[in-house]
């Protein structure tokens, strides 16, 4: 069940429900990858080109010396090029959470639409829908649902 509140926060944050799906961690790096500055984003790769270039004229280096060094230095590189990703992302997570609105719409969507990182339906009772909605929740899930069909269903309210 998708409420307006939940609807207009994926319209602000451009998400639709299936790219949702991939988590939390991974919706908030690529919206942060969309709000982080230019200059962020273009220092990282920058940052990834050198090392790469040094990497590969101490490869050069090295190999002339001592040919069976070649794993060690691609290992090595391999390293650095992850430990700089995983810098990257902590960036981007941390440019989020500085955003304590976005931040918290983030969380309440992921916690309304997957509570406890599970589906709705087995985790949220009919019975807060209608406490808040009253009976006539039930008429809008009768309408909404083809009950030969067993699939899952998105119902907006």
């Amino acid at each position: 069940v998708i409420e307006s509140k939940q609807r207009r926060v994926m319209e602000k944050f451009e998400l639709d429900l299936a790219g949702l799906f991939g988590g939390k961690e991974e919706t908030t790096l690529r919206l942060a990858a969309d709000s982080v500055s230019p200059d962020t984003a273009r220092l990282f790769a920058q940052v990834e080109e050198r090392i790469n270039t040094e990497m590969n004229r101490l490869d050069q280096a090295v190999s002339h010396i001592e040919p069976t060094l070649a794993k060690n230095v691609a290992r090595r590189r391999q390293r650095i090029i992850y430990h700089i990703a995983a810098l990257r992302k902590k960036t981007l997570l941390a440019k989020v959470r500085n955003d304590e609105v976005s931040s918290r719409q983030i969380d309440e969507l992921f916690a309304t639409l997957w509570p406890h990182g599970g589906l709705q339906e087995r985790t949220i009772n009919v019975f807060s829908y209608l406490t808040k909605y009253g009976f006539n929740f039930i008429d809008w899930i009768y309408e909404a649902i083809d009950l030969d069909d067993k699939e899952h269903r998105i119902i907006e309210l």
